[in-house]
């Protein structure tokens, strides 16, 4: 199955699962489940910011082209005082880049599919909550999707073409991030939130110095019990 409709299709149900889960509390409370705890899923826009040199060059591959992943999250509002929270969670999310194309008509895409774990001190403004917070996210794999391949000639006929690239990255890496929340109701909630790389995604290489960060703005939308 094409990975973009699998994340699309995780995303539906999860959706599917909060409006259950919603529905079953308007009719019958859910003791069980502690107040404060949210479930949110949403999606978002992804750059890689990809420089390297070595000792005859240097210069950048960004990918900054529009490219959107999906993001699954579990959280878990505690209030500090009046107006001020933490927001502890654990989360799935995908990001990455998606290049421009090239004169020759060559194009790719590369993405991490990684569980992320942090936090968010966030500070109470009438129905919104605004903070910044940290996050450690595991690399579970990483993937190329490239048209053609960057050397081929204008007019060679290409397909797209996808390829492991775990050799490329870390298993881990960490990140800052701003939060804006909005409360719809009592219970629903919208979200935007950016995250900006603090370390590089690369593994050592021996022939260049090669940097890759990433910037990963999403909006989700969520329940909180």
């Amino acid at each position: 199955m094409d990975d973009k409709k699998k994340y699309g299709r995780l995303i539906i149900i999860s959706l599917v699962l909060l409006s259950m889960f919603t529905m079953t509390g308007y009719s019958q409370p859910l003791s069980f489940i502690p107040n404060g705890l949210t479930v949110e899923a949403g999606t978002g826009h992804n750059q890689l910011f990809w420089d390297y040199r070595d000792d005859y060059e240097s210069g950048s591959a960004d990918r900054k082209e529009f490219f959107l992943t999906p993001h699954i999250r579990l959280s878990y509002l505690f209030n500090l005082a009046e107006n001020i929270s933490i927001l502890p969670f654990i989360s799935y999310n995908r990001f990455g880049g998606k290049s421009a194309e090239k004169a020759n008509g060559y194009k790719d895409e590369f993405w991490i599919n990684a569980l992320s774990g942090g936090s968010f001190i966030q500070y109470k403004v009438s129905t919104f909550n605004i903070g910044a917070g940290i996050k450690y996210n595991y690399h579970i794999s990483a993937a190329n999707r490239h048209y053609g391949y960057i050397n081929d000639i204008i007019g060679t006929d290409r397909t797209w073409e996808k390829e492991d690239a775990d050799f490329m990255f870390t298993k881990g890496s960490v990140d800052g991030g701003i939060r804006a929340e909005y409360n719809i109701t009592k219970h629903f909630l919208v979200s935007a939130e950016g995250w900006f790389g603090f370390t590089s995604l690369e593994k050592s290489s021996s022939d260049k110095n090669i940097d890759i960060r990433q910037n990963h703005y999403r909006i989700m939308f969520g329940y909180r019990f």
